[in-house]
């Protein structure tokens, strides 16, 4: 098991994916946010396909909540990143990223 930690703007993690055909996709990622006095804000995590926002969400809870985004998307390999955009000490953990095509 794998997970991604995202804490402060720019930090990321980016992986080429290779979609098989022009059409409309669906990300389902899992995430979580580090609980308690420590987090001293919640961490917004935007999601770019090619460097275009396809979409942000803000893990609110230390269980795990699933968010999901729906964007266009062409045939051929593509750069995915999952950023974090707040500055602060502001944690969020990335966990169960999921594609689906059409």
């Amino acid at each position: 098991m794998q997970a991604a930690f995202i804490q402060g703007a720019d930090a990321s993690i980016t992986q080429a994916i290779s979609f098989p055909k022009t059409g409309t996709y669906t990300l389902i990622i899992t995430a979580a946010s580090r609980g308690g006095p420590w987090n001293q804000q919640l961490q917004v995590v935007n999601v770019t396909i090619d460097g275009a926002s396809v979409g942000t969400f803000t893990p609110s809870s230390p269980s795990s909540q699933t968010f999901t985004l729906t964007f266009n998307a062409t045939a051929g390999s593509h750069p995915l990143s999952i950023r974090g955009t707040v500055a602060a000490d502001a944690t969020a953990f990335i966990d169960d990223v999921v594609m689906i095509g059409p």
